[in-house]
C-alpha cells in the first residue's frame, strides 16, 4: 500500500519511502565491514536476502493504519550467499550457496529446500533467460540450467574466452548475452529467448 524503495545500508535492510525518502521500516543485518553486498528479492509481501555466508532470510511486512513492521517469516541454512544475488523461477528462488560452492532451489512460501546442485564454480553469477537459468562462474564457463523446481537439470556447459577469469555479472539483453573476462567484452546472439 506505499511505494517504497528496499535496499541495504552497512547494518541493515531498510524500506524508505519513494516520495519522501522516510524510514517505513528497518531489520538489522549486520555484516564484516557491512558487506551488504546482495540485491534483496521482492516477492508478494516478503522481502528475501542474505549475505556474508549467512543463512538467507524471509521478511514479512505487514502494515496497520500507518505503522510498518516486520517478522522473519523463515531462515534457510541451504542457502547462504556472499556475493551472488539470487533470482525467482516461478515460486521458487534460486542462489548460489557460497558455503558449499553449488547452487539451491528453495521453495519461497516455506524456505524448504528443493535441490541442490553439484559444485560449480568460487563465484557464480545468474540470469534467468526464458525457461533456462543461466550461470557464469569464475572460471569463464557458462551453465544452462532447466529452471525448474523438480531438479536440478543441467542442459549444457561452455568454456569462453581466453583471458583469465571473471566477476563481472552475466547480462542479458534483446537475444544478446554479454560476458567479460579480464580483457574482453563478448556477445553471443541466443537462437531464441528460450534457449543459449
Amino acid at each position: 500500500g506505499k511505494r517504497q524503495v528496499v535496499c541495504f545500508t552497512g547494518l541493515r535492510m531498510v524500506g524508505l519511502a519513494v516520495d519522501s525518502g522516510e524510514l517505513l521500516w528497518e531489520h538489522k543485518f549486520e555484516a564484516y565491514m557491512q558487506q551488504t553486498i546482495l540485491t534483496p528479492v521482492i516477492w508478494n509481501d516478503l522481502i528475501i536476502f542474505g549475505g556474508e555466508n549467512k543463512a538467507t532470510i524471509a521478511l514479512r511486512i505487514s502494515r496497520s493504519d500507518r505503522e510498518f513492521s516486520t517478522d522473519v517469516a523463515w531462515h534457510c541454512p541451504g542457502l547462504r550467499s556472499y556475493l551472488t544475488s539470487s533470482v525467482v523461477i516461478g515460486d521458487h528462488l534460486v542462489g548460489f550457496n557460497h558455503s558449499r560452492k553449488n547452487l539451491a532451489c528453495v521453495e519461497i512460501s516455506t524456505g524448504s529446500v528443493a535441490w541442490t546442485s553439484p559444485q560449480i564454480g568460487e563465484h557464480v553469477s545468474l540470469v534467468v533467460a526464458g525457461r533456462k537459468l543461466l550461470a557464469l562462474n569464475s572460471n569463464n564457463e557458462l551453465y544452462a540450467i532447466e529452471a525448474t523446481p523438480r531438479k536440478f537439470e543441467q542442459l549444457a556447459k561452455w568454456k569462453f574466452g581466453d583471458a583469465g577469469g571473471t566477476r563481472a555479472h552475466l547480462a542479458l539483453s534483446n537475444k544478446c548475452l554479454y560476458m567479460k573476462d579480464t580483457v574482453d567484452l563478448l556477445c553471443f546472439e541466443m537462437a531464441s529467448s528460450d534457449s543459449p
